[in-house]
């Protein structure tokens, strides 16, 4: 996991919170039927809730050798907020499932099964978990469609302006440098990579025939813009000392031999509005939407138990 730990910053989660607390073992198979919640009488088990949480680090590209309680927790919820959005519709007659509903669902099935039938036999995926956890998608999806058309563009900007404005420490950048990384098994690859760059050869070019890493290979062996702690806790201190344009020797590394390139620096300073807008837009959408929900649940009979 430590690789892609570095590799990749940022991942897209609906409704779903940062990965950071202590691992927790996954429940036996004993507690399976166990009941962990009920939604106006709609029962979830310990063993959908677990299989939803393996769909949930599946599909988002995190290492399935350990699950957090606290994702745990926030898939709990996730599953709970589909049946409130699900029971909420049909009380009160709206049909959120359109056209394009089965049609996208039995292609995201098909996929799946054809792609990863290794992964859903090793953790008995069943049909069924596959239709939970497409269903709570479609549903946040859905949602969150519906809330995007109850505020305009300007109000939402002008809002994300304004917590900018006031929350600019939030957004306070160290020093970075972009790197790109050439990737190879063996000591002697790395060296050879090292003679053709010093002969005139591009970087990016050999990264994508010689660089073992699939992820950045593709990108020329880009790996993007990374604080000095980051790029020495991967490559060692010499390597943000480099000046842009440079590459090193092979570098010894948990993966293999690397051969790197600081490709761009930036200076420490704040992130403009125009880089976080998106993201600041999107948070303020979905506090909509979780205030919708709660909204939903308030008049629900829901229960929640210990899970494991």
């Amino acid at each position: 996991m430590k690789r892609r730990r570095f590799l990749i910053k940022t991942a897209a989660v609906l409704l779903s919170a940062v990965m950071i607390f202590a691992l927790a073992g996954c429940a036996s198979k004993s507690d399976s039927g166990k009941k962990v919640a009920d939604v106006e009488g709609t029962v979830i088990t310990q063993g959908q809730l677990d299989n939803f949480t393996m769909l949930t680090l599946y599909r988002q590209g995190y290492d399935l050798s350990g699950t957090t309680a606290a994702l745990k927790k926030q898939c709990l919820q996730n599953m709970i907020d589909a049946e409130a959005i699900n029971i909420y519709c049909e009380n009160n007659g709206i049909d959120v499932y359109d056209d394009s509903y089965n049609t996208e669902k039995t292609s995201f099935m098909d996929s799946i099964k054809k792609n990863d039938s290794d992964f859903l036999e090793q953790n008995d995926i069943t049909d069924s978990d596959l239709v939970t956890y497409y269903r709570s998608q479609y549903l946040s999806n859905k949602l969150l469609e519906q809330v995007q058309t109850e505020y305009s563009e300007e109000e939402i900007a002008k809002e994300a302006r304004a917590y900018y404005d006031s929350h600019k420490n939030d957004y306070k950048v160290d020093d970075e440098k972009r790197v790109s990384e050439i990737l190879t098994g063996k000591k002697t690859a790395a060296e050879e990579v090292v003679s053709r760059l010093d002969s005139g050869e591009n970087f990016a070019d050999l990264a994508r025939e010689m660089s073992e890493d699939a992820n950045s290979a593709s990108n020329g062996g880009d790996l993007g813009f990374f604080t000095k702690s980051e790029i020495k806790d991967q490559f060692g201190s010499g390597v943000f000392d480099m000046n842009v344009g440079q590459y090193s020797q092979p570098i010894k590394t948990d993966d293999g031999y690397a051969v790197v390139m600081i490709t761009a620096s930036n200076d420490s300073g704040y992130k403009s509005f125009d880089e976080v807008s998106q993201e600041i837009s999107y948070n303020f959408y979905m506090n909509y939407c979780k205030d919708r929900i709660s909204r939903m649940e308030k008049d629900m009979s829901i229960e929640t138990y210990d899970i494991k």
